[in-house]
């Protein structure tokens, strides 16, 4: 009787065998790498998360921080505004106060040239008729209020102006330009010296035609003192092709008058000075009005 006989492993199985043991080679291999790599990987995330959890800290911080100084200046720009206002309301009151302080020294300085002025006038004259120029207001207190002209005298500008109106017969109170002016003269004043056209136009609206075609009005206009050189009574020099001649001088006509039976602006005759003529006195107004 023969023994049985002992088969040895199948071929196939030993190859499995093998790629098994491989397998858990590798399988250990690779745990032992992956371990170390989630490890390290673990930490690292770690360390990164508490990293950005400070700087979510700090960030945090900085931006209370910036909250913080974004309502101070909030709070400062709040006073810098109020500030702001008050200066501005202080800059109108300084500017209106400035306006007017720039009024009232224009209003003294206009009241010290018009003191100037009526004082200039009171000095050149050698007694001042207080009566004329400042008549009682009340004749009860005493109060007296001055005038820019005398009674009877017609202002206009700065000066004041006496028409003479005298309606008598021809050669009695009429009176040479000689006789005129010094009777200008003893009322502080001289024969009209015209200077503008506005002056011309205000003395031929004053003045009123009367006798004859001849007469007018004596003016302060003579070349007396240079024959043909024509002369204001102030000095001041007229030339024949300037002013408002109507009728030019010729020998013997020696003075100028004003004919209010003429154009207003083709209005002076030269007449003898010896003729008897209603004039015109001019004189400073007391007060100046500016």
């Amino acid at each position: 009787m023969s023994s049985p006989k002992v088969e040895g492993p199948a071929p196939h199985s030993q190859h499995f065998g093998g790629v098994a043991v491989c397998l858990g080679v590798l399988c250990v291999l690779l745990v032992s790498a992956i371990l170390p790599l989630c490890v390290y990987f673990s930490t690292a995330l770690s360390e990164h998360n508490i990293h950005l959890v400070r700087e979510l800290e700090q960030l945090t911080d900085e931006h209370i921080s910036l909250l913080a100084a974004n309502q101070d200046l909030m709070n400062l720009y709040c006073k810098l505004s109020v500030a702001n206002h008050i200066l501005q309301s202080d800059y109108i009151n300084v500017s209106t106060e400035n306006q007017q302080l720039k009024a009232e020294r224009m209003n003294l300085s206009r009241d010290r040239d018009g003191l100037n002025w009526t004082l200039g006038v009171i000095f050149q004259l050698k007694n001042f008729p207080v009566d004329n120029y400042c008549p009682y207001e009340d004749a009860n207190t005493k109060d007296r209020v001055c005038k820019p002209c005398q009674v009877g005298w017609v202002l206009f500008q700065s000066s004041c102006y006496l028409f003479l109106h005298i309606k008598v017969p021809f050669g009695h109170l009429w009176r040479t330009w000689q006789g005129s002016r010094q009777h200008c003269k003893n009322n502080n004043a001289d024969l009209v010296d015209i200077g503008s056209q506005e002056e011309q136009e205000f003395i031929l609206n004053n003045t009123q035609a009367y006798y004859d075609e001849d007469h007018g009005y004596w003016i302060g206009l003579t070349d007396i003192a240079e024959d043909g050189q024509w002369l204001w009574v102030d000095g001041r020099n007229q030339n024949l092709t300037d002013g408002f001649w109507k009728i030019q001088p010729v020998w013997g006509r020696d003075c100028a008058l004003t004919n209010p039976n003429n154009a207003p602006l083709a209005n002076w005759n030269a007449a003898p000075c010896g003729q008897r003529n209603r004039w015109i006195c001019e004189s400073k107004a007391l007060i100046w009005s500016g």
